[in-house]
């Protein structure tokens, strides 16, 4: 769960630099709205992994 810390919090300062508004919405905020996409993805493969393991118990 490396990867939702690394996008949302060691990310920001650079993105934040980023001054183009694709579709007239800040990148920063795309970028969080992403990391919402991108982490809901990373504890779904994690909840897979986690649910193969309790079945071969």
């Amino acid at each position: 769960m490396l990867i939702p810390y690394l996008w949302s919090v060691l990310a920001i300062p650079l993105v934040n630099q980023i001054r183009v508004e694709p579709f007239g919405v800040p990148f920063l905020e795309l970028w969080m709205m992403a990391g919402v996409l991108v982490s809901s993805v990373c504890v779904a493969i994690v909840y897979q992994i986690d649910k193969r393991r309790r079945v071969n118990e």
